[in-house]
């Protein structure tokens, strides 16, 4: 069932992340889903660059952010290119946004890949998410993305 299931991929997830712990960039569409039983008392939830410390985040997210939209991306300077940027993306946590990923192929047949990869039958490669992901959001009906223009810092 379900549970077997779940098991299955955490085992499978563990041992990619033992492996080569950079490899969780791959999976940051699927964090919704992944974590839903953490977040689910939360109304949103997001992603961003492993190397970035946040703070006050109500100063730079609005509430017509919050409110407004169901994924909201920032990116600084490459504005004219559509995708949602990985430096930092927030999602409405609900189902149909958090199911999103399974759009791509990497990513909802990442069992299969990974236990190929433990097997030795295939090599352990990164593939982003984010081109993938960003095409699987721009094609999905009734659902509001917004691309903002902000640069995340605390200097004054």
């Amino acid at each position: 069932g379900r549970q077997e299931e779940q098991d299955k991929l955490v085992k499978i997830l563990s041992g990619v992340m033992e492996q080569s712990p950079y490899f969780m960039v791959e999976f940051k569409p699927a964090f919704g889903y992944i974590f839903r039983e953490f977040i689910k008392e939360y109304s949103h939830w997001g992603y961003s660059d492993f190397d970035i410390a946040f703070g006050d985040l109500p100063r730079w997210i609005t509430k017509e952010e919050l409110n407004d939209w169901d994924i909201v991306t920032y990116s600084y300077g490459d504005q004219e290119r559509v995708y949602l940027r990985g430096q930092f993306t927030f999602h409405r946590n609900n189902e149909n946004i958090n199911n999103i990923w399974r759009k791509c192929t990497h990513l909802s047949e990442m069992d299969l890949r990974y236990e190929n990869i433990l097997a030795g039958e295939e090599k352990l490669q990164l593939v982003s998410a984010e081109g993938c992901y960003s095409n699987a959001v721009i094609t999905t009906k009734n659902i509001s993305v917004k691309y903002a223009v902000k640069a995340l810092s605390d200097v004054r």
